[in-house]
């Protein structure tokens, strides 16, 4: 038997996408291959599909300030081009990606910086449907330059 946890995470799952199960033909159990349809029309109902559309990374900052992301997962659809406004502001942007009233912004609150022996205190707010932003503010309230490896999540949730 194969271990599972040893495939591939696949980007998007759909309803033809095969599932190893079981199932009792005869009084023998059978090992054989379902759908993702097959399973959710068995259960009555339809393939899971997210509420929202989720862009998660890990940022830094280059020599002079410029934010560089890391990017883990993003379904959004294509990347966020990210630019540094001015001391400790971050401008990311995406044609029409981030819909009013439906777009959740996730960045912990406070980092520590090590070497400097400082309190960071960053958050993100909407700015508009084609950009976020992300703010460093030092332990004075000061915008300061440094991204430390700070994680950030933006979720578009779907239309209702």
């Amino acid at each position: 038997m194969a271990i599972m946890f040893s495939y591939p995470l696949a980007e998007e799952i759909s309803g033809t996408d095969w599932v190893v199960g079981s199932q009792m033909i005869n009084g023998f159990r059978v090992v054989k291959n379902f759908t993702l349809q097959q399973i959710a029309e068995y259960a009555g109902g339809t393939p899971y599909v997210s509420p929202y559309k989720v862009y998660t990374a890990i940022m830094t900052s280059d020599e002079s300030g410029n934010p560089i992301a890391n990017v883990l997962h993003n379904t959004i659809g294509s990347d966020i081009i990210w630019a540094r406004e001015a001391a400790g502001t971050y401008l990311g942007t995406l044609d029409g990606a981030f819909t009013e009233g439906r777009t959740w912004l996730a960045k912990p609150n406070v980092d520590y910086l090590a070497e400097a022996l400082v309190e960071i205190n960053s958050f993100m707010s909407w700015k508009d449907v084609d950009s976020v932003v992300l703010m460093n503010l030092d332990e004075n309230g000061d915008l300061i330059d440094k991204l430390n490896g700070d994680y950030i999540e933006i979720r578009v949730y779907n239309p209702a």
